[in-house]
């Protein structure tokens, strides 16, 4: 017997259902606006006012928190591997990274009002910048695809030829 190698074709290791197609969207834009500036304003500086802004790349790095959130959420929908995962850690995985997603935007948020704050305080002005809506609306369309993927991990399906379906652990067994 030979063995032949098969020829895969392109992206085959990618399982792109809808709801896996929305959270790797989300994600993707969410990376994107993690290097967008998140607050743009003036400030008062040495020759009358000049342009200043908030990023998430400074201070305490909201912005790249978020790019490698959405990276491993996206990565664990869309690749076919932890996605087909018999292992429910894995498969909630992107759930989890979704909520630490929104927890980062929601810190970036506070990040950026404090420092229109402290641009108004010197006497200039801000706003928030669509870099933040931005990241907001990819963590979004992240929280849509993995709520319509939820039902499938809480769920679970058993198979006929899955081994840990077939062990029985008792009372009786743990004792011996």
């Amino acid at each position: 017997m030979r063995w032949e190698p098969v020829k895969a074709r392109r992206f085959s290791s990618l399982l792109a259902t809808p709801a896996r197609v929305v959270v790797a969207a989300g994600a993707a834009i969410a990376m994107a606006a993690g290097l967008l500036p998140w607050a743009e304003g003036v400030a008062p500086a040495r020759r009358g006012f000049e342009p200043v802004f908030f990023s998430g790349l400074g201070g305490a790095g909201d912005g790249v928190m978020l790019i490698l959130v959405a990276f491993g959420a996206g990565a664990l929908t869309l690749h076919r591997t932890p996605a087909t995962s018999r292992i429910r850690t894995v498969r909630l995985m992107p759930a989890i990274l979704v909520i630490l997603a929104t927890t980062t935007w929601l810190n970036g948020h506070r990040g950026a009002i404090e420092a229109i704050g402290a641009w108004e305080v010197r006497g200039g002005s801000g706003q928030i910048a669509p870099g933040l809506w931005l990241a907001g609306l990819g963590i979004l369309l992240m929280a849509a695809g993995t709520t319509w993927l939820l039902p499938e991990v809480v769920r679970w399906r058993r198979r006929s030829d899955d081994p840990a379906d077939l062990v029985t652990v008792g009372p009786r067994l743990v004792a011996e």
